[in-house]
């Protein structure tokens, strides 16, 4: 009996594994049923193909008309244009720093090609030449190719099956012609190897690894950088892709398909984090064709598939994640301590498996349920109706619905992060601004923009690039430029809390404001706390701003000069004199006779999603997505 009980904790721990392994097959084919019905959705009526891919695997996650990508050889147009631009980089035709102005349109033997990105820009380097299609660029660099060096540098990536002759024209750089052709399966395989380290996949009923290209992460880097601009300011920048808190690169091309109209591609990959991948990195591929349309219509069509792709990816993903380094040692911690709480994920909770459902809930990842102390009462209640509570009170003015649902995505976020905020009163959360502020509707009788609102992002969190809850503050106005959580607080650096200018706001409620505050009254409240009591009379008020317009310290200067933060002395003088008194740390003052006059921005400490903001830019159709993209910047949504 004393060897079984020795061997107990193991034994959950191996189930613990096996049920994780099960759910990660569930979870890819998840993932796949709703790339595939979003493909579908996408692509609707409209003549074309699209393939779904895993980048590092070659395994197709979605296919559709899977006769075109397989079978069809369809001219590529400017798609080809990155390897024409490695196989110039390798013969040392060009370095990525070589610039051309664009002398539009690029004519050569009769052959004539106008560019479409606007005239007049600056000398491109071979970066911005890709992130704006530029014929004229591509072309020139044409005139020094030779026809073995196009071929060699297509045939690397497997797109040698249909290619020009001996015969060389400079316009094949640009890939406007009729004599390259590929497979569009062959197309995104060699995409994906362009980005995941040269790792070459056969695409078919199953995928194979053909080859491994090599390719210098010089090289790679100036292609991706070429492909992100084509998504952040070059020819996809009108699809949507570049709000996605993820890092998306990708190529348009458009080309006459000889009955007098377009066909359009659009290749793209994705990584979940903000920024340039590592080649293990790159996760997904998407390829979209369409018969009639152009480049910057596939692109369009290729968004909700990037972003459907990210919300089902989180719990997989990161699932494994907790359960290699975070999970199992706590599991084992309850095992130890003979815990008999139930786990729970989601509805169902935790299949009993060797008797599983008696470990504890293993961390905030996975909890369901809040403690929410209203009044003298400790309240439990599921998570998604603390969040509908919270949004109810923190968002009760709010009608645009996609504001609405950026609001509560960051308040889920802030939840999950700040869970056990009470922990030593026994509760997670109070009511008030301290934690955020909760009124506790009938689910039945919320308001139904609310409701709604809750419902399309059930589960959503924001979560950095190593899938942590991030802390999604907000506030009711950032006056034009959100704060800077290391100036305001002195708290660690986060690249998702870094002040940025945001107009939105500039024309709401909190825009300005000024408070007049008599100069003894102002002295005898801050004579209440002896960081700011500088003994009698109040002479002087000095302010250092930071960056963002706020007011970093303050200096009060009396019978003795004292020093303290800006957002410390806004919460001095609102405890003293009323919390209607400066409304934000983002402050000038001046003294006109025996008062001091504060012209103030903002309403709140002004971190994060500025909801005023987040209204002004649903109101201008941004996405929810867009709008947490915007205040969270690199931050990524994430299924709960």
């Amino acid at each position: 009996m004393h060897n079984l009980q020795k061997r107990t904790p193991a034994l959950h721990i191996f189930s613990l594994f096996i049920w994780l392994m099960s759910l990660s097959v569930v979870a890819h084919a998840q993932t796949d049923a709703v790339l595939q019905k979003t493909a579908v959705n996408a692509l609707g009526q409209r003549a074309g193909a699209i393939i779904v891919m895993d980048a590092q695997s070659g395994r197709v996650l979605a296919s559709i008309n899977s006769g075109v990508s397989l079978e069809q050889t369809l001219p590529p147009g400017s798609t080809v244009k990155p390897f024409v631009a490695l196989a110039a980089l390798r013969a040392g035709l060009i370095k990525g720093g070589s610039r051309m102005r664009c002398g539009s349109p690029y004519e050569r033997n009769g052959y004539r090609a106008s560019c479409v990105h606007p005239p007049n820009l600056p000398a491109f380097d071979l970066r911005e030449g890709l992130a704006h299609s530029c014929n004229f660029y591509l072309g020139k660099l044409g005139e020094r190719m030779t026809a073995q060096q196009f071929r060699a540098g297509l045939s690397a990536f497997g797109l040698a099956e249909h290619l020009p002759g001996r015969d060389w024209r400079p316009q094949y750089a640009i890939g406007d012609s009729h004599d390259i052709r590929v497979r569009p399966a062959q197309l995104v395989a060699a995409y994906a190897a362009l980005a995941n380290g040269g790792r070459l996949f056969n695409i078919g009923a199953t995928s194979r690894l053909r080859s491994n290209i090599a390719l210098t992460g010089e090289q790679r880097q100036i292609l991706l950088d070429g492909m992100r601009g084509a998504v952040v300011y070059g020819t996809a920048h009108n699809s949507g892709l570049k709000s996605l808190p993820c890092y998306i690169f990708g190529k348009t091309g458009t080309m006459l398909n000889g009955t007098g109209g377009t066909q359009g591609w659009f290749v793209g990959l994705a990584s979940e984090g903000p920024e340039q991948p590592a080649p293990a990195d790159v996760k997904l591929a998407v390829l979209v064709y369409l018969k009639d349309g152009k480049g910057a219509d596939g692109a369009a069509l290729a968004e909700p598939i990037f972003a459907a792709w990210q919300g089902q990816t989180f719990t997989h993903h990161n699932l494994s994640r907790k359960a290699g380094n975070e999970l199992l040692p706590t599991a084992q911690y309850h095992l130890n301590h003979k815990s008999t709480a139930t786990w729970q994920v989601g509805k169902g909770g935790l299949p009993p498996l060797l008797g599983l459902a008696r470990f504890s809930k293993i961390n905030s990842f996975l909890q369901s349920e809040v403690r929410v102390r209203v009044g003298r009462e400790t309240r439990i209640l599921p998570l998604e109706d603390y969040v509908l509570g919270v949004v109810n009170a923190e968002a009760s003015w709010e009608s645009e619905p996609e504001a609405l649902k950026a609001t509560a995505v960051a308040a889920r976020t802030y939840a999950l992060r700040h869970l056990r905020r009470h922990g030593r009163e026994g509760y997670d959360f109070c009511t008030l601004t301290h934690c955020q502020r909760y009124v506790a509707p009938q689910v039945t009788a919320a308001p139904e923009r609310i409701r709604r609102a809750l419902q399309a992002t059930r589960g959503q969190v924001l979560t950095d690039k190593n899938g942590r809850v991030i802390e999604a503050y907000y506030s009711a106005s950032c006056g034009g430029w959100t704060a800077d959580v290391n100036t305001l607080w002195g708290a660690k650096p986060q690249s998702y809390l870094r002040g940025a200018r945001d107009e939105a706001c500039d024309g709401e409620a909190h825009a300005h404001w000024t408070d007049t505050i008599a100069a003894d009254k102002l002295a005898a409240a801050l004579r209440q706390d002896q960081r700011t009591d500088m003994g009698g009379e109040l002479r002087e008020i000095k302010i250092n701003p930071d960056a963002t317009g706020r007011a970093e310290t303050v200096e009060l200067i009396g019978n003795n000069t004292r020093r303290i933060s800006g957002w410390e002395f806004k919460i001095i003088v609102g405890r003293a004199l009323g919390w209607n008194y400066l409304k934000s740390s983002r402050f000038t003052v001046e003294k006109q006779g025996a008062a001091f006059v504060f012209h103030g921005r903002g309403f709140g400490h002004g971190l994060g999603l500025c909801q005023e903001g987040a209204h002004t830019r649903a109101t201008r159709g941004a996405s929810y997505r867009q709008i947490l993209a915007r205040y969270y910047s690199g931050a990524v949504i994430s299924r709960r």
